[in-house]
């Protein structure tokens, strides 16, 4: 059976992605993160730093040949700056090991962030879209240099089928991203005046993509990703039978960072993807590869 390492598999995407491909895959997850013990893991796992010796010598050891990059693999017990510097390093170095070992298949998630939220967007931004997150707040570089580290890769090492997906807002039972805490929450924050579309794809059509871009040796670049129809910020409260909780704008900066100690925040980061909508299009995705989601924005949103 053929191998596959996955990263970031104590997350629960790369959880549920590893279930869905234990049967076509022998599976070689790997994390910084201990591995949670109350799931049931279909494959081996190693903890080890993604920078240090030891990381290189798994591609030898089980000659590696796919790889799933499954999000930002981050370095424990450290502070945001160098939580960050550290992700940068890493998944530069993992770049290095799958050309050096010459990896057939390199998947790598991104996010539709690195857009960016401006006024002036599209009401439907296709993947050949200026990538303009850095010029809305600074945090973004952050995500924009990762993003450019995958598509430098891409150009530079045609030996490999390199798929960069660039997904919408990702939610489920099993994810613990931003996103997903603020609308499980019984109060989500909406900026007064602002009642932007938004995107969301569920974890189940998250893992579908995923497989079907293994599968499908055509697919190579960037694509885009969504789920349901896009929806209103007001529906998503309504969906989730929650409450809103308005926020002047003017004092949004410091009502959300004290929300955000207690959980119920939205980073200031992302503020302005609450004042602007950033809809994606994902038809060269859908075209390319005949996917098709399976659950509503509805059903989404209750399935939570």
């Amino acid at each position: 059976m053929e191998q596959i390492l996955i990263t970031g598999m104590s997350g629960g995407l790369a959880n549920l992605v590893a279930k869905s491909l234990s049967e076509q895959y022998e599976i070689i997850g790997i994390d910084s993160r201990p591995y949670r013990r109350n799931w049931v893991y279909p494959g081996k796992f190693l903890l080890v730093a993604y920078t240090r010796r030891m990381f290189t010598e798994i591609f030898h050891r089980y000659q590696i040949r796919k790889v799933l990059h499954l999000g930002r693999i981050w370095e424990a017990k450290s502070e945001d700056d160098q939580r960050f510097h550290s992700n940068l390093l890493a998944t530069s170095h993992l770049l290095e090991i799958c050309s050096k070992y010459e990896v057939d298949t390199l998947v790598l998630l991104s996010t539709f962030h690195v857009y960016g939220a401006h006024p002036q967007n599209p009401l439907y931004i296709s993947e050949e879209h200026p990538l303009r997150i850095a010029q809305i707040f600074s945090e973004g570089l952050r995500a924009l240099e990762l993003d450019s580290l995958a598509t430098s890769y891409l150009w530079k090492n045609l030996h490999t089928r390199t798929v960069l997906l660039r997904p919408c807002n990702i939610v489920g039972p099993h994810i613990k991203n931003t996103i997903s805490k603020m609308i499980r929450s019984k109060f989500i924050p909406q900026l007064l005046g602002f009642d932007p579309m938004q995107q969301f794809i569920h974890e189940i059509d998250m893992v579908h993509a995923i497989q079907i871009t293994l599968e499908q040796p055509q697919l190579t670049g960037v694509y885009n990703l969504v789920g349901g129809d896009a929806i209103p910020i007001s529906k998503v409260i309504e969906l989730r039978g929650a409450q809103s909780l308005p926020i002047p704008y003017t004092l949004a900066s410091p009502l959300l960072h004290s929300l955000s100690l207690v959980g119920l925040g939205v980073p200031l980061s992302l503020m302005d993807y609450f004042r602007f909508p950033v809809l994606i299009s994902d038809k060269k995705f859908r075209s390319a590869s005949g996917y098709q989601n399976q659950l509503s924005s509805q059903a989404t949103l209750e399935n939570l």
